[in-house]
């Protein structure tokens, strides 16, 4: 007989509060991911109460440790009853877990109720209303919050008609994607746990193991009171119980439970144990890559971001210095950022007798675009049809073929790394709104290192000759 002990059955904490549920919660993200890379976990949630503070430097975390992170949230719920006496045990709460992209965007609006509420210790204190999650619950697992769920505190308080009536109610708001989440701490939770489960069988609900974690110790479990008593500006003996992670109940766990207890606690509910890797499976990674997201393009058919500047910066090399065009640095590439969407064509070749800079129209994402008014009268510096040249344009557009050829490299080395680093949708939408000001005869000039740019200068967001001034590029893209 094999002396190898039994393996724990796949698990993982879905109910995780950090020092990011202000006040409330103890554990820092780097401890909580180093507790989880300890007990082999592959996915760790975060849940902190009404807010995603952590969600970044969290994600951030697990990606060292190769943790896939859970970006989650507590949110406080209002009473859905009116004719049920509810007690003062503060609001009901869920926990709601993102599936992608989508249930970020849910997270933030429904943190967003809350944080940005006009009295915002007064709406969490009451919780959110079911009309503002009904309307923002696109993307997410909805896990009922265990103890302090409507459901258990009705089961608990014996009326079960309004336990049925909210779980209904959740059930068919998350179609499926709806759970019921145990705590174990006394023998009475037991059977609360049996009534929930049956309860969730009207329903087709299942239950899950949502064991909540406020610190990693349970030596840390002071610490909660004196945080609950700052926030309150009371006495320890005062703090409301409502306001204690473990509502006043010693024999309750609110630290970080190993797997080996998770499954000798859990061990007359395996079922509910094991549901946590299924959701934990379900969660995709769900906070934006953090490439820039730049406003809509119209641009050629087939056309890339890349290429339109490469045609504009031609046009402009040709008309400041009289080169042949150098080329497209990138021909027949995708652009690296892929955020920006190409839709019509759009006009890129400059207006000499009209207007120094191009005519285009940069749709955003209202998809409102800015058309072209009455013309300007050029800067001087500009050698446009009808406009005499000074001096120094006439010397700039008699250039040696040394110096043209050297304009030349220069704007394809720049071009180049305009292009490596994704800024071409930048340029021409600088390009636009430089140009909308002009012909609108707004002031407008630019500042800084920007005027070190010979693609700048040949598109026309600057007046300032960079080659004349031996102006150098990679200072301007540091």
């Amino acid at each position: 007989m094999s002396d190898t002990p039994p393996t724990a059955p796949s698990f993982t904490h879905i109910h995780v509060h950090s020092h990011f549920s202000f006040l409330s919660g103890t554990a820092s993200l780097d401890a909580l991911v180093e507790r989880a890379m300890a007990d082999q976990f592959t996915h760790l949630a975060l849940t902190d109460t009404n807010a995603l503070y952590g969600a970044v430097e969290f994600a951030q975390s697990c990606a060292k440790q190769d943790i896939q992170p859970i970006i989650g949230m507590t949110l406080n719920v209002a009473a859905p009853e009116t004719t049920v006496q509810t007690g003062r045990d503060g609001p009901g709460q869920l926990v709601l877990l993102a599936t992608g992209a989508t249930g970020y965007r849910s997270l933030c609006c429904l943190s967003s109720q809350i944080q940005g509420h006009i009295d915002r210790a007064e709406i969490a204190q009451h919780g959110l209303s079911w009309d503002a999650l009904a309307a923002h619950h696109q993307g997410l697992i909805c896990i009922s919050g265990g103890l302090r769920d409507w459901a258990a505190r009705f089961l608990q308080l014996d009326a079960r008609a309004a336990a049925a009536r909210w779980l209904s109610r959740l059930s068919g708001l998350f179609d499926g994607r709806c759970w019921l989440g145990l705590e174990l701490h006394t023998p009475a939770d037991g059977e609360l746990a049996t009534d929930l489960i049956a309860l969730g069988q009207r329903f087709g609900v299942p239950a899950v193991a949502a064991q909540p974690v406020y610190c990693l110790s349970p030596q840390d479990r002071p610490t909660l009171r004196l945080l609950a008593a700052i926030n309150e500006n009371c006495r320890l003996a005062d703090v409301p119980t409502h306001l204690l992670p473990d509502q006043g109940h010693a024999a309750r766990t609110v630290h970080w439970l190993s797997p080996a207890e998770m499954q000798q606690r859990f061990a007359a509910f395996p079922a509910a144990l094991a549901a946590s890797a299924q959701i934990a499976a379900q969660c995709q990674p769900a906070l934006p890559d953090g490439r820039p997201i730049w406003p809509i393009l119209k641009l050629p058919p087939n056309t890339t971001p890349d290429q339109a500047l490469c045609e504009l910066a031609e046009d402009g090399l040709r008309e400041q210095y009289g080169s042949s065009p150098p080329g497209l640095p990138h021909e027949g590439k995708e652009s690296p950022t892929p955020n920006v969407r190409v839709e019509t064509k759009a006009q890129n070749a400059r207006q000499r007798d009209r207007s120094p800079l191009p005519q285009r129209s940069v749709q955003g994402r209202t998809g409102e675009g800015s058309t072209a008014s009455a013309p300007v009268p050029p800067p001087p510096n500009l050698p446009l049809k009808g406009h005499e040249q000074n001096p120094r344009q006439r010397d700039r557009n008699s250039l040696s073929t040394a110096g043209k050829a050297a304009a030349e490299s220069r704007l394809r080395h720049e071009l180049s790394l305009i292009a490596q680093h994704g800024y071409a949708p930048l340029f021409l939408i600088v390009a636009d709104l430089v140009a909308f000001a002009r012909r609108q005869q707004i002031p407008v000039s630019t500042r800084g290192s920007v005027a070190n740019s010979l693609v700048a200068y040949c598109i026309g967001i600057t007046t300032v000759d960079p080659i004349a001034h031996d102006l150098l590029f990679e200072r301007f893209l540091n």
